[in-house]
């Protein structure tokens, strides 16, 4: 008979569709109890949803030996349940005072950085978090109290992106009791119980006082109220998505320009949106991003009082820029961090990359046998038919291998550029290319063994990186 909690989570796996056999799963496992049930709920449940997994543990840096516990505790569970568990250590704290911003910002952005990561190593089309219906208030409450849209009210979804939460059917409580009833061991965050984070206060002391004092039914009223509100923004999003096609003038790697006059023509609740969608797709996501900077950027472009308008969002990641009527929503490298490059290659062809004032020439012609082919730090020669799909190039990025020509096994990167000893200044400046499977070939530096010509290659792709003219007229 199944237990009641794999009941609650088979249920909004049902309801919402985030599992289909054949999935690959990336559990982010803390070692609390929450995350503890989930990982024991997926495996009890993984040969009958038809789904593989694995885990992902972040140590933040915050709490010293405490901390070093939970991921040797982690690394033992996961031995236990036998699915492979990737850690990280990061120093969060740093990580916070070089983008400016604080810790808890610091460290929700690091972890789903890293859990992509992971996901992208492991091989898992889905990451699995262990948030329950408990969390889901909480941040309904947290969002209110912070002033907040419709979006907001929503709380915690069940699917956002490729981040699935299967306990939102389940209470805390509900995790604790699977957790004493299966043996379940798991670890207890001291932090949770220091009141001087937003989070532990409401939990701690106001929904408490609200059951008291108000309603005692006040978690339900939150999840009414956060159902209704995710109805209304699914259509309210459609809409947008529709508008914002409609006036989207040019689109870069690191940025999208809007249409002033076609924005100005929506209904201000679309408008709003709009410029909200357009944010989360230059960056990502739309955290933080505040209803007084949409409106101060929708308000200039209706009275057009400053032209020179421009405004860096929270926590300088993003600019909204006015030109000439129109709205520029741009990336900006965080401080002191690397800019981040990507761009679909033109093939045959040429390939600019401003950020770098490079442009990368490319072209394709037979090969001869017996001809000296010569690579060098700006020329690259690859077998042009084992190239699957697009070509992109870009800069580095955390979990990058390579599997070079004269060695057996893959390499980190970053063990590469050590062995070089090429300074840490310059190994984000280096054009990366690759195809849909990984990366074929560091300009150079080193090329992948599967991409180098060899006595049955038909054809060549010439890759020379050049500088781009300088066309300023300061």
């Amino acid at each position: 008979m199944r237990d009641m909690l794999e009941e609650q989570v088979s249920g909004i796996i049902r309801k919402t569709g985030m599992i289909h056999p054949g999935d690959s799963l990336l559990i982010g496992i803390s070692g609390g109890q929450d995350s503890c049930a989930l990982l024991a709920c997926l495996c009890s449940m993984r040969e009958q949803l038809g789904i593989s997994l694995a885990a992902a543990h972040l140590n933040h840096g915050f709490r010293g030996a405490e901390a070093d516990g939970d991921e040797m505790f982690v690394r033992d569970l996961c031995l236990q349940f036998g699915i492979d568990c990737i850690v990280r250590k990061e120093n969060v704290p740093e990580v916070a005072k070089r983008m400016h911003i604080s810790s808890q910002q610091a460290a929700r952005r690091v972890r789903h950085q890293f859990l992509e990561t992971a996901a992208s190593q492991s091989g898992a089309n889905k990451i699995a978090l262990g948030h329950t219906i408990d969390d889901r208030t909480e941040t309904t409450i947290l969002h209110i109290l912070r002033g907040t849209g419709t979006d907001g009210l929503q709380g915690l979804a069940p699917i956002s992106g490729i981040r699935i939460r299967p306990l939102l059917g389940a209470t805390r409580q509900d995790t604790l009791e699977y957790c004493h009833r299966l043996g379940i061991a798991y670890r207890t965050d001291s932090s949770n119980l220091h009141t001087h984070y937003a989070r532990n206060r409401v939990r701690l002391e106001l929904l408490p006082e609200l059951a008291s004092s108000y309603n005692p039914d006040i978690r339900g009223a939150m999840l009414r109220l956060g159902d209704i509100a995710s109805a209304e923004a699914d259509l309210l999003d459609q809409l947008a998505g529709e508008a914002l096609k409609r006036m989207v003038k040019l689109k870069t790697a690191t940025g999208i320009t809007l249409d002033g006059m076609v924005l100005q023509e929506l209904h201000p609740a679309l408008q709003r949106r709009t410029l909200r969608q357009a944010i989360e797709e230059v960056r990502g996501d739309k955290e933080d991003v505040t209803f007084d900077a949409i409106e101060r950027a929708l308000q200039n472009i209706h009275t057009g009082n400053n032209p020179g308008f421009c405004e860096t969002l929270p926590p300088g990641e993003v600019r909204v820029i006015s030109c000439a009527g129109d709205l520029r929503i741009e990336m900006l490298p965080y401080p002191g961090e690397p800019l981040h490059v990507c761009r679909e290659m033109n093939i045959p062809g040429e390939t600019e990359i401003p950020e770098w004032k490079t442009c990368i020439h490319s072209r394709i012609y037979s090969y001869k046998a017996g001809e000296l082919l010569l690579n060098s730090s700006i020329t690259a020669l690859l077998d042009a038919d084992v190239i699957t799909g697009k070509l992109s190039v870009r800069n580095r990025r955390p979990g990058d291998r390579l599997t070079p020509y004269g060695m057996s096994g893959s390499r980190k990167l970053q063990d590469i550029f050590t062995d070089l000893k090429i300074p840490r200044d310059k190994r984000d400046i280096i054009p990366i290319i690759s195809d849909e499977k990984g990366i074929l070939w560091i300009l150079g530096v080193r090329g992948a063994a599967h991409c180098v010509p060899g006595p049955y290659t038909v054809r060549l792709l010439e890759l020379k990186v050049m500088h781009m003219p300088d066309n300023s007229t300061e």
